[in-house]
């Protein structure tokens, strides 16, 4: 099968598809375990792989827009299906790699942000501030959420949340230094530690304060936060 033509979907991608955007009405990219992601110019009708990463990841996370939608940034790693089946424990994930990428020809060529050399899951940018940036980092050592100042550049990371273990997975900015992680699932000696949930900080990152639900303490996948009103949140 020519791999730089683009073909009709037959509902049978039998992997996981992680995140979508839409760049235009007409320019989607899809991200997906196992097979990288797909990109279609014709609003879906038609997906291919005719795109160009520097280097080739198992698996995109999320593409994130910049706030005046120039540009694309994705997240890839080389692990896959991070948080579901087996990929739980820090043995698995510690030894994963992954970067940061971005593209300003709404996904069809892309270049190198930031190399982390570590499982990158999402990230997000303020909207009042276009080069500030925050990017999730999976890892039991220097896991958490990373901050950057400079678009990318250079990159710190900010507090650790309570009681949390390097296993983040999303990122939001509500604005005037107010942030919200999610923090997923972690196994351990054969059992789900207490250490995932979503945390609130008022401080860009320098405290956080714990939001979750008992029930969420140990597998929260997603926050969605209704654009009319940010007092109410939706987790799963």
């Amino acid at each position: 099968t020519p791999t730089n033509n683009t073909y009709s979907s037959n509902g049978f991608e039998i992997t996981t598809s992680w995140d979508m955007h839409w760049a235009t009405a007409n320019d989607v990219f899809a991200a997906y375990s196992d097979v990288q992601g797909f990109l279609s110019n014709d609003g879906g009708d038609t997906w291919g792989t005719d795109y160009n990463y520097p280097t080739f990841y198992n698996t995109t996370y999320s593409i994130t827009p910049s706030p005046d939608g120039s540009k694309l940034y994705a997240c890839v790693s080389d692990k896959h299906d991070m948080y579901g089946s087996i990929y739980l424990t820090d043995a698995l994930i510690d030894d994963g790699t992954g970067e940061i990428f971005e593209s300003s020809d709404n996904g069809l060529n892309w270049s190198v942000t930031h190399d982390f050399q570590r499982v990158v899951m999402d990230m997000a940018i303020d909207p009042d501030n276009p080069n500030r940036f925050y990017a999730c980092i999976a890892n039991s050592i220097d896991g958490g959420i990373y901050y950057s100042d400079d678009s990318g550049s250079t990159w710190s990371l900010l507090s650790t949340p309570p009681r949390t273990e390097g296993h983040p997975i999303e990122i939001e900015v509500l604005g005037e230094d107010t942030l919200v992680a999610v923090f997923s699932a972690r196994y351990h000696n054969s059992e789900f530690t207490a250490s995932s949930g979503i945390f609130l900080s008022i401080d860009n990152g320098a405290t956080w304060s714990d939001r979750s639900d008992v029930d969420m303490y140990y597998w929260t996948m997603d926050v969605e936060i209704s654009p009319d009103d940010n007092q109410l949140w939706y987790a799963s």
